[in-house]
């Protein structure tokens, strides 16, 4: 298979896993922003099945200190927001007693999820203001931006036989990101602040392409994920409307080992092993 047709095979799979419910929720379990510091606190776990049907458990406190833990069960609206009552349990199975089935205890109020990304969101719990939650990460995802990416555009690879493939480079130095989009006919670089939203990053960016023209231009880089097996995707938008690039939008790709001469996109590019995806920024 040659290089245009790989690269294009493998983001029609990455693209039909994301879909365009790209707000609904990663399952695992998420934290209250404001309240993550690394101490024993309360958390929501998200279970989401069947598209849109989401099971959340919220694990807590009762004002006596003892911990609690409360259930959820509603279908997301409009792609993006929750809303269902927290309900408590009594008299279930306990650790080496006998099974029996639990039974409702109260509700204890309404909870509304809204979900910005599927790694980043606002809860409103009862009783309290909305506030910012994300999954809990327990591993330095900087380290697998840290590579270079064999890519294309998700819109082309609808009725496109030959879709423009880009080499993106990525580099982390503490809070900030650079990245370096180039293939044969542009080469751009930006550089901003990093902000992790969960399993997944972010950047405001300020750079420029020298094929263009342009002395600077400023981009968002949203939802940037690379999963464990190094599959890339992240939107490129402008941060105004003013000027559009040929690589905004929806980015589909691959981690592959580094490339010699990084504007070339027709020769093969080898798939990065496991190892690359975890090295820290000290390694690069």
């Amino acid at each position: 298979m040659n290089p245009l047709t790989k690269a294009a095979a493998i983001a029609a799979a990455l693209l039909l896993s994301t879909g365009a419910s790209a707000a609904l929720p990663e399952s695992g379990l998420w934290g209250v922003g404001e309240e993550m510091n690394g101490q024993p606190g309360r958390g929501v776990q998200i279970d989401r099945q069947g598209g849109e049907t989401v099971i959340a458990s919220y694990y807590g406190y009762r004002e006596d200190g003892s911990a609690t833990f409360y259930q959820a069960v509603g279908r997301i609206q409009d792609g993006k927001t929750l809303s269902a009552d927290l309900v408590e349990y009594k008299n279930g199975p306990v650790l080496g007693g006998t099974v029996r089935n639990g039974e409702i205890a109260r509700t204890i109020g309404p909870v509304i999820m809204e979900f910005e990304t599927p790694s980043s969101g606002f809860i409103t719990l009862p009783g309290e203001s909305k506030k910012r939650f994300s999954p809990l990460v327990y591993e330095d995802l900087r380290g697998r931006l840290n590579n270079t990416f064999r890519a294309v555009r998700g819109n082309q690879l609808m009725g496109s036989n030959d879709p423009t493939l880009q080499n993106i480079q990525m580099q982390t130095q503490g809070d900030r990101l650079k990245v370096t989009i180039l293939n044969e006919k542009y080469g751009c670089t930006f550089e901003g602040p990093l902000v992790a939203n969960g399993g997944s990053f972010s950047a405001q960016t300020e750079g420029g392409c020298t094929s263009a023209g342009i002395v600077t231009m400023s981009r968002k880089f949203e939802d940037i994920r690379v999963s464990e097996d190094g599959a890339l995707s992240m939107t490129i938008a402008p941060v105004t409307d003013s000027f559009r690039m040929v690589f905004d939008g929806t980015i589909l790709g691959m981690c592959v080992l580094p490339i010699p001469y990084l504007r070339d996109t027709r020769s093969p590019a080898t798939p990065c092993p496991p190892s690359q995806l975890h090295m820290t920024e000290a390694a690069q």
